[in-house]
């Protein structure tokens, strides 16, 4: 998650921490933007925890657990 400060030119990092629930999702391979299917039996949900710098995520998708590392970048 980046964003500016409030000359413009700075970009400043925040953390991800917290969960989040999937409501939309950019295809890479078709270059489009799809929403939560609405037959699915529950919301993909992923948890976030970071220092600022580094973290962890896990959570669900409709079939599976993920999990693993981030990296938030300057």
């Amino acid at each position: 998650m980046a964003a500016c400060n409030k000359d413009n030119t700075t970009p400043t990092t925040s953390s991800l921490n917290r969960k989040w629930k999937l409501i939309k999702y950019y295809n890479l391979t078709h270059g489009t933007s799809e929403s939560e299917p609405v037959n699915i039996s529950r919301s993909i949900i992923i948890e976030f925890s970071d220092n600022g710098i580094m973290g962890n995520m896990n959570g669900h998708t409709v079939t599976n657990t993920v999990g693993g590392a981030y990296e938030l970048l300057q």
